[in-house]
């Protein structure tokens, strides 16, 4: 029984999502619980590809530099990963942060590089992670372990994207990923997505953060996402965990610490656990709505049968926050802000969409014109002869 016992207290601990969804949050409960954890924070980061042979950047950024509205966490984000840089230095790759999003490969170094991670933690380890959402069942047969999926309500974390431009583009990445499953052929073709690849991930960043996407796709990409993330947490992950839910129902709270209890994680603290919700009207209803059912019918022509989709629709319908203490007017005030902020967005989109265009056609000719003046070189060279 003892035995039993430290076999699953030693199990290491994933906790997956997308972004946004309070996962620096409970990556901050696992750090400061008295539970003996070794909490990583995103360790597959394009940061931990840059930090290679400058480790000291991992030091750079803090919940007070990020400005990404997360709660104060002591020391740097990457301090745990930072620690222990020696171990995993020389495994990190490029093809294990977005590349190998959906799997499709042997996975190998990342077998490895999860497991010099694992290895060298100097406490139970927990690796909270923003860019495993589609492959939990992957290393779930590779590594075994505890696996949690933490989600939130797909349309207020859509809009907790909108605090930059990183996860709009970062979600880019992630469906350009090589040996993605049917259902990201079927978005690549319906937002007229072409794939880009660099040996250099900064390149990339670069390439994505010009191919900004009109709202609605904008959106479809996310939901598409999510939904492939949820499914796949329905049936690899042991918990799912609702931020929104940990933040407004005590009895959740209980339950869910009584189902971690059941794999030997204590000692956690989701007291202060408050994730905002947004006031949605019926545009905002028009919006989401709609651009989830061509979600919908992407997925069910990827494979994806008519229960996946009930059961998504209805779990998201469960926590959407429909009422509201707000006036009328400070409701539409909010809507109309909404609004503003969406067709600005639209804008820019159309405005980067035309100057791409632009300058690829600037290119062609460019191209054309080298070509016949080598052309021009060649003839005269010859004619020299």
């Amino acid at each position: 029984m003892l035995m039993d016992k430290l076999l699953i207290t030693s199990k290491p601990v994933f906790v997956h999502s997308l972004w946004r969804s309070g996962s620096t949050y409970i990556f901050n409960v696992f750090r400061r619980s008295k539970g003996g954890y070794w909490a990583y924070q995103e360790p597959i980061h394009e940061i931990a590809m840059n930090a290679k042979y400058n480790p000291s950047i991992l030091d750079d950024l803090t919940s007070e530099s990020s400005n990404l509205r997360h709660p104060s966490i002591g020391l740097p984000y990457f301090y745990e990963l930072k620690e222990i840089y020696p171990a995993w230095s020389n495994i990190i790759t490029k093809n294990i942060i977005y590349d190998e999003y959906f799997g499709g490969t042997s996975g190998e170094t990342l077998k490895m590089y999860l497991t010099a991670l694992i290895e060298n933690s100097r406490g139970r380890p927990v690796i909270q992670e923003c860019r495993t959402s589609s492959r939990i069942g992957a290393i779930k047969q590779m590594i075994g372990g505890v696996h949690i999926y933490l989600w939130r309500n797909p349309w207020d974390q859509w809009w907790s994207f909108k605090i930059n431009e990183y996860f709009d583009t970062a979600c880019l990445l992630c469906i350009n990923a090589t040996s993605a499953p049917k259902v990201i052929d079927i978005l690549r073709e319906k937002i007229g997505f072409n794939c880009f690849h660099d040996d250099d991930i900064k390149n990339e960043f670069g390439y994505f953060s010009l191919k900004r996407l009109s709202s609605r796709d904008s959106y479809l990409v996310f939901y598409v996402l999510w939904c492939l993330g949820m499914l796949e947490a329905r049936q690899y992950a042991d918990i799912m965990l609702s931020i929104d839910m940990l933040s407004k129902s005590k009895c959740y709270k209980t339950d869910i610490c009584n189902k971690l209890s059941l794999f030997d994680i204590s000692d956690l603290d989701f007291s202060d656990c408050d994730i905002p919700n947004g006031i949605y009207l019926d545009d905002d209803y028009d919006f989401f709505l709609r651009t989830e059912i061509v979600a919908h019918e992407i997925l069910i022509h990827g494979g994806f049968s008519g229960r996946d989709i009930k059961w998504l629709c209805d779990i998201a319908k469960d926590i959407r926050n429909v009422n509201s203490e707000e006036s009328f007017a400070s409701r539409k005030e909010i809507g109309r802000i909404r609004k503003c902020f969406l067709d600005n967005k639209d804008r820019e989109s159309e405005r980067l969409c035309y100057l791409n265009k632009v300058v690829s056609e600037k290119d062609e000719h460019i191209h054309h014109l080298n070509k016949v003046v080598s052309e021009k070189d060649e003839h005269i060279h010859h004619l020299n002869k």
